[in-house]
Formats: structure tokens, C-alpha cells, sequence
């Protein structure tokens, strides 16, 4: 019998049938850990809601103290991370100055918001587009009431009257600011035109911009995918860029620099999990956190069974 008709012939084949079984097991643990973690966290933040007039009265008398708010967005990004396989790795640090900033990013997939969220020097308030209110009705009301902006983009008055109004509102309350310039996703992974808004907000308020790069959340969610992979994402922060001290085009085209130079200059790496120890490693936190919440229900169901 030739070595081609015996029964290990395609023994080669076995890993990458086993990768692609584990890598469906994979997505649906993590899909159900989310849900899960969502059904709990969702009427959480709703809950804190309850708090407002206690904390801003809290606040206004001089009291310091962590919002309750943000501490709540920090660990629901972090959580939805972890439980999604997606491991954050800062090559370079923001700034640990607090002063209030205009934070600007490449937008590369949905992570996006969650990533700049976990490790952002301070939560910043985010502009988000309004059609969330009736595509995510539990969450896009939810942003609006922690203080996110909605931009209607169809309408261009409505949308630089949101923006005036935002100018106002970092400037009063001394809040940090995150925007996508490019003003929606790539759908190629190459960066799109930046938009000038975040930059006449700068030269408005006198904020200074804070470049972040976001390097393989691209690969992990490309577009008209349901659900991400597992993997590593990576983020870098770089210099301010002091407003007063430049131009709008100027400041765009020192942003545009800034992000063209560096995502062009990463190594191209596989960002995707595509071994089995990190299939195995990108759903143990959602395979560890749903064990957690079996084991919490079936305690509770026990408690009060008997």
C-alpha cells in the first residue's frame, strides 16, 4: 500500500481541522460570555443612574472622588475585553498628566471604543453617531445618559450645533474628549481623510490634541464580520500637539503624520489567535467567567431551595 492510500496520509490536515473546531467553539463561548456579562453590567449602569443627584452634590460641595460613572464605563470595557480573548498591550504610555485633552485615534473596528476606554489616562466623553438609538436601544440611550454626545451626521446644522455644544461643555466641566477623525471605520485598514472637527474643537477650547495609533483591531473585527477573533490588539500613545502653537491644517496634518508614519512602520504581525494554546487562551476568560456565574446561580438556586 502507498504511503498516499494509507489512513495517515492526511494526518497533516488534523491541526488545522482541530484549529478551525476550536476556533467555532471559541467564538460561541465567548458570544455567550458577553451576552451574559452585558445582561448583567446593562442594568447595572442603568442603575447607577440613581446616584446623579447624590454624586454631582457630592461634587459640587468639593468632595473628590473616583465617578462612579466612569469607573463603571473602565470596567466594562476591560471586562468586555477580557471576556471577548482580546488582550491589550501598550507599547507606549499616555501621558500621566490630568489635565483635560482631546484625545484622537484611527479607527480601525468597533473595538476601537472599548480599547482607548481601558487604558485612556481618564474616561473621555466620546461622539458617537445617533442612529445607536434605535440600532442599540438599550445601549445608545445609555451612552447619552453617562454624558456621551449623539451626532446626527445626515444633517450637517444639527451636527455643528452638537459639536458647538460639546466646545462648551469640555470647556466648563474641564472633561477629555475622545474622537475617531476619520468620522467612521476603514473598510480597508488603510487610514481614511481625517475630518477637521476634533481640531477646530482644540483651537476652541485650547486643549491640546493626544494621538493615539490602535494597531490590529482591524484584523480582529474586519468589516461585515458578526463577532470578533481572540487576540492581541496593540496601542500607542505620542506627543501633544499644543493647538495655540499651530494651525487647523496644520494640527491635521500633524495628526495625519502622526498616525500615517507609525501604521505604516508597524511589523505586520498576526494579531488573530491561530494556535491551539492561543485559541485555548483566548476563551478561558469567557469559559472562566461563565463557570463563575453557573456556579454563583446554582449556589443561589440551592440556597433558596431548601
Amino acid at each position: 500500500m502507498s504511503a498516499e492510500n494509507t489512513p495517515f496520509s492526511d494526518s497533516h490536515e488534523f491541526e488545522p481541522r482541530l484549529i478551525k473546531c476550536l476556533r467555532l467553539i471559541s467564538t460561541i463561548v465567548r458570544f455567550i460570555g458577553i451576552l451574559v456579562w452585558l445582561s448583567i453590567s446593562i442594568p447595572i449602569c442603568w442603575a447607577l443612574l440613581l446616584l446623579s443627584p447624590l454624586h454631582f452634590a457630592l461634587h459640587k460641595i468639593g468632595f473628590e472622588y473616583p465617578s462612579p460613572f466612569d469607573v463603571a464605563q473602565r470596567i466594562n470595557a476591560h471586562a468586555c475585553l477580557f471576556i471577548g480573548g482580546i488582550t491589550v498591550i501598550v507599547k507606549k504610555s499616555s501621558p500621566s498628566s490630568i489635565n483635560p485633552k482631546i484625545f484622537v485615534f484611527n479607527h480601525s473596528s468597533n473595538l476601537d471604543s472599548l480599547i482607548a476606554s481601558s487604558c485612556s489616562p481618564k474616561i473621555p466623553v466620546y461622539i458617537y453617531k445617533k442612529e445607536l438609538h434605535w440600532k442599540m436601544p438599550f445601549i445608545g440611550p445609555l451612552l447619552y445618559a453617562y454624558g456621551h454626545v449623539p451626532i446626527d451626521r445626515a444633517n450637517h446644522t444639527s451636527a455643528i450645533n452638537s459639536m458647538q455644544s460639546v466646545a462648551k461643555s469640555i470647556s466648563q466641566n474641564r472633561t477629555s474628549l475622545a474622537i475617531f477623525p476619520e468620522g467612521h471605520r476603514t473598510e480597508t485598514g488603510k487610514l481614511q481623510p481625517l475630518k477637521k472637527g476634533a481640531f477646530h474643537l482644540a483651537k476652541n477650547t485650547g486643549f491640546n490634541i493626544l494621538p493615539a495609533v490602535i494597531e490590529g483591531s482591524f484584523s480582529l473585527w474586519p468589516p461585515k464580520t458578526f463577532f470578533p477573533y481572540s487576540g492581541r490588539v496593540k496601542i500607542s500613545w505620542y506627543d501633544d500637539i499644543n493647538p495655540k502653537e499651530s494651525s487647523i491644517e496644520e494640527i491635521s496634518a500633524k495628526v495625519e503624520e502622526t498616525f500615517s508614519k507609525h501604521l505604516n512602520a508597524q511589523k505586520k504581525e498576526e494579531s488573530r489567535d491561530v494556535t491551539i494554546p492561543q485559541l485555548l487562551r483566548g476563551m478561558a476568560g469567557a469559559a472562566s467567567f461563565l463557570v463563575a456565574v453557573s456556579a454563583v446561580c446554582l449556589s443561589l438556586l440551592l440556597k433558596f431551595s431548601f
